[in-house]
């Protein structure tokens, strides 16, 4: 994830918002001036790329520090409960809506520099990345009743529908 996101910012994005500036800037204005904007001109559409790498190490180094201690998620085979699912929901809520207080919808900050973020949706990002790796872990899908799915399956083809009506 970072070849990609490196590679766009140096040979492509980089440049075009070097020449692109209204004023010739010096290599070292210009990665000053590049600082003190927390890169995001430089990203651009890559900021998502750059979270997951961020997460992604996180984890790795999480996994490093607690491989000692072996924790294991247990599966008692047992499916989720709806009030477990509804439970993450309404915390997630609330935890954007306090978010929500500081920070504006497309209001982006140096998150880690230089890796950009829109910190309200920041928790969402966060809480989806870990939960997708509990799913994961617990191998909350396998055991999924097939009568779930059945019911998400043709509610994501409804609303696909909608829209051609």
């Amino acid at each position: 994830m970072g070849l990609p996101a490196f590679t766009f910012a140096l040979f492509i994005f980089g440049p075009l918002e070097y020449f692109g500036m209204p004023e010739r800037l010096s290599l070292t204005e210009f990665m000053s001036h590049l600082y003190e904007s927390g890169w995001q001109n430089v990203y651009i559409h890559l900021w998502f790329v750059l979270h997951l790498l961020v997460y992604s190490v996180g984890y790795a180094l999480w996994r490093l520090v607690t491989e000692r201690f072996n924790f294991r998620a247990r599966s008692d085979g047992k499916p989720f409960w709806p009030a477990v699912l509804l439970a993450l929901v309404l915390i997630l809520a609330l935890i954007t809506w306090a978010v929500r207080f500081r920070y504006t919808i497309n209001q982006w900050v140096p998150f880690l520099y230089p890796v950009p973020a829109e910190m309200l949706h920041l928790p969402q990002y966060i809480s989806m990345f870990v939960l997708g790796i509990l799913a994961y872990r617990i191998k909350a899908l396998d055991r999924l009743p097939a009568a779930v799915g059945t019911v998400w399956l043709s509610s994501g083809r409804r609303q696909d529908w909608l829209g051609y009506l």
